[in-house]
């Protein structure tokens, strides 16, 4: 049957439209690909199977792990994580809804060696509550941990070289007090008490400033 005009033009107008959005679709998608790809965090994204669909450049860099040789792996088997088993930060947001962020993990690069990262989750789901994807974001935390422990050892030497001399001190004053030097008069003994609390003091300070150092760095739980 012959269609007028007017119906033709219709007809191609939509499939222009129809053309139109669908090329918008794809720059969109590009466009995308090419943020995250350019991303400087190193960034992946997983399916609902925990499978990778995206790994970037600064993902490439951390693990030396190539995107093509990483895209349709599991997650886990990739990075080998020491949270993966049972503390896997997408699972506790897919869970929960909350993201996780900053947690400390180690993972196995390409070449066997382990490093410390810092990593944060988030499951992204769509207005009808169904899953999209999991993001996960990571970098190298090797320097943040070698600062950490040059930061614990110089507390370390620092606390030890305060606290020998107030020891020592505090061991003479006591001796003294105890008459290990010979019979002390009332003036004396009420000195060396003032001079045994002051240290004693000087001492706990001493002690509670390790001890937060520790609490900060995860050496003690509260």
């Amino acid at each position: 049957m012959w269609k007028s005009g007017s119906e033709g033009a219709e007809k191609q107008g939509a499939g222009t439209n129809d053309m139109q959005e669908e090329a918008d679709m794809m720059d969109q998608d590009q466009l995308n690909s090419l943020i995250i790809a350019e991303l400087p965090i190193a960034l992946f994204v997983v399916d609902g199977e925990y499978k990778i669909i995206e790994f970037n450049l600064a993902a490439e860099r951390v693990t030396g792990m190539k995107r093509q040789e990483v895209l349709g792996c599991s997650c886990s088997e990739v990075l080998s994580s020491n949270l993966c088993e049972h503390y896997c930060p997408l699972q506790e947001s897919r869970a929960t809804g909350d993201p996780c962020l900053d947690r400390e993990a180690i993972i196995q690069t390409c070449n066997g060696d382990k490093i410390p990262i810092i990593l944060s989750g988030r499951a992204i789901r769509e207005d009808s509550g169904e899953l999209l994807c999991c993001i996960e974001i990571f970098r190298d935390a090797t320097d943040t941990k070698e600062l950490a422990d040059h930061k614990r050892n110089l507390i370390s030497l620092f606390t030890h070289d305060l606290k020998a001399p107030v020891m020592i001190t505090g061991g003479f004053v006591n001796r003294l007090l105890e008459g290990k030097a010979g019979p002390l008069n009332e003036k004396q003994t009420s000195y060396l008490r003032i001079m045994q609390k002051e240290l004693k003091r000087q001492e706990e300070y001493i002690q509670s400033f390790l001890d937060s150092s520790k609490i900060e760095s995860g050496r003690i739980e509260l």
